[in-house]
Order: structure tokens, then C-alpha cells, then sequence
């Protein structure tokens, strides 16, 4: 004698993934998702070595100033 099981049917979701919408705390990788964002757009990142240079450059000579006194 056969017997019948009705198994219910799984709920339907929508999944949405929030990778994109998903705000990261990690400043390295804050800082790796505008550099590929800077590539797609062909555009120079925000944190480009060209925009930090002339800062680091201002440091350097600072440090050489204060350790030659």
C-alpha cells in the first residue's frame, strides 16, 4: 500500500547579497575596493602614490630637521 507524504515546499526568498552595500571597517580594504573602483572608472585613486608624495617628501624633510639639532 503506497503511502503519501507531502513534503511542504521551501519558502521562497529573495537573496541579495550585500558585498556591495556592506560597509567594511578594514581600512585596507576600504582602501583596495576605491583603488579597483578607480581602475573600472579610469581614474586615479584616491590614495595614489602621485597625491601622497609631496606630503611624504614635507615629512622627510621635518625629520631631517629635527634629528640634525
Amino acid at each position: 500500500m503506497p503511502v503519501n507524504i507531502r513534503i511542504p515546499e521551501k519558502k521562497r526568498t529573495s537573496h541579495t547579497g550585500l558585498s556591495a552595500t556592506t560597509v567594511s571597517m578594514n581600512g585596507i580594504e576600504l582602501q583596495d575596493r576605491e583603488f579597483f573602483a578607480a581602475i573600472k572608472a579610469g581614474r586615479e585613486p584616491n590614495a595614489s602614490v602621485a597625491q601622497v608624495l609631496p606630503c611624504y617628501q614635507v615629512l622627510h624633510e621635518l625629520e631631517q630637521q629635527l634629528t640634525a639639532g
